[in-house]
């Protein structure tokens, strides 16, 4: 029927109308590519190296959080606080040529499991992953009464990290303790302009200690001196600890040169597979390494790993600084570790690497108070020197050295006898007439039972 094809044509181009209108109003916001953000790719050297108490905290109250170099631990799955909209973790869609608003993201990587008295290490990582600048950026932490922030009874502590530009990043560690087993959380909570941005939650296990690794060892050398470190480890347990292995990780700047027996050498790691632990037993493991060039913190890491022990890592950092002044002045030791009732020597040397005669060079020493000094030689140019000394308690003082002549030495030989067993540190001192301020070196050593 011809006389109704017309509206027909009319509602058809209406609706027609309406359906391209509102692809019209679609196409208006355009559909990007997808965009991926990667927590771990780029990370800035820029450290936020403290957190300050929160408000509830007194003002003469700082806490500082220390900075750890370790990378350990695996990223946990973030917890978000329950909010009205679902949030979904995937790709954003970003429209194209179009500024994205600020975008702060936190990612927080720790090791799920340590022993009651270890060191949990949260590593952070701010970013704004957005287009435009976020400010007044705080990152505020809360953790369980069973946590301990080192130095501090707070529960709470906050740190102002002020503005975070467009692909900014910033990362900050806490360390944080238990003295009772369990399983304790953190809860971090991230804002920008006072409003919430990110919220987690971040739990660490504590079980009761059952592998003790201690390091002992120097904070200061010179360049072409030896360090010398001893790892301790002590099956805690009562039962056996099954493949046991330590790993010795070292720095660039030190050269290993004398080890226990038994190591794998690797470029910057040494490891020793010491299979099992019996209940109560200890052994000690000893590297010596040479201070081939300067650095500011060379470090030492031991990271200790057996069946059902959760990692436990200790470390050690190491200044190491060119010799100063004319003379070059050591200490080392003959026997590490030792025990009761073993001797060990040590040697102080003093090396005049100057054009220039040195005069009345005095020497003292202190000596552990678990050692006895048993006998004492001094040496120069090879040849034996007849030097008066004095013996007070454990201080042995030298008489005045009138004269040491350029690119000469001259060497003190002590041997001491072990009394009782401990850690023990032999220091000693030197003046001398160009130099008023004295110069001091220690070396440390073990006595076994």
């Amino acid at each position: 029927m011809p006389h109704k094809s017309k509206p027909i044509r009319q509602i058809g181009m209406m609706i027609g109308f309406i359906f391209l209108a509102g692809c019209t109003s679609l196409m208006r916001t355009p559909v990007p590519p997808w965009t991926v953000y990667d927590p771990l790719r780029g990370l800035s050297d820029q450290m936020s190296q403290e957190f300050l108490p929160s408000a509830k905290a007194k003002d003469s109250q700082r806490a500082a959080i220390a900075l750890s170099p370790s990378q350990t631990g695996r990223k946990l799955e973030s917890e978000h606080r329950p909010k009205s909209s679902r949030l979904v973790n995937g790709p954003k869609i970003v429209p194209q040529n179009i500024v994205v608003s600020r975008k702060l993201n936190l990612t927080i990587k720790v090791s799920e499991q340590k022993q009651v008295g270890s060191p949990a290490t949260f590593q952070l990582v701010i970013w704004n992953s957005g287009g435009t600048a976020a400010d007044n950026v705080t990152i505020a932490v809360d953790f369980d009464e069973a946590l301990v922030f080192p130095g501090q009874r707070e529960k709470q502590l906050q740190r102002s990290l002020g503005r975070i530009g467009p692909q900014e990043r910033k990362k900050l560690a806490l360390t944080l303790t238990s003295d009772q087993a369990g399983r304790h959380s953190c809860r971090f909570t991230l804002t920008s302009d006072g409003v919430e941005s990110v919220w987690k939650s971040v739990a660490v296990e504590f079980f009761p200690r059952r592998l003790d690794v201690q390091i002992i060892g120097p904070s200061r050398r010179t360049i072409g001196s030896r360090a010398e470190y001893v790892v301790k480890l002590s099956n805690k347990s009562s039962r056996d600890l099954q493949n046991v292995r330590l790993t010795l990780n070292h720095d660039a700047a030190l050269q290993p040169k004398e080890t226990s027996e038994g190591v794998v050498q690797n470029p910057g790691t040494l490891i020793w597979n010491l299979d099992t632990l019996r209940p109560s037993q200890g052994i000690q493991l000893v590297a010596e390494f040479d201070c081939t060039a300067a650095a500011v913190s060379a470090y030492v890491f031991a990271r200790a790993t057996g069946n059902n022990v959760p990692d436990e890592r200790v470390g050690k950092y190491l200044a190491i600084t060119p010799v100063e002044g004319i003379l070059d002045f050591r200490i080392d030791d003959s026997v590490e570790p030792l025990k009761c009732g073993e001797e060990t020597q040590f040697t102080v040397s003093i090396h005049n690497r100057s054009l220039q005669v040195v005069r009345q060079m005095h020497l003292q020493t202190l000596v552990p108070t678990n050692m006895r000094v048993i006998a004492v030689q001094v040496f120069q140019a090879g040849q034996p020197l007849d030097l008066n000394f004095e013996l007070r308690g454990q201080q042995l003082s030298f008489d005045p050295i009138s004269r040491l002549g350029p690119e000469t030495s001259i060497t003190f030989e002590i041997q001491t006898k072990a009394l009782r067993a401990g850690d023990a540190e032999f220091h000693a001192s030197l003046k001398h007439s160009t130099d008023r301020i004295p110069r001091e070196v220690s070396e440390l050593t073990t006595v076994n039972p």
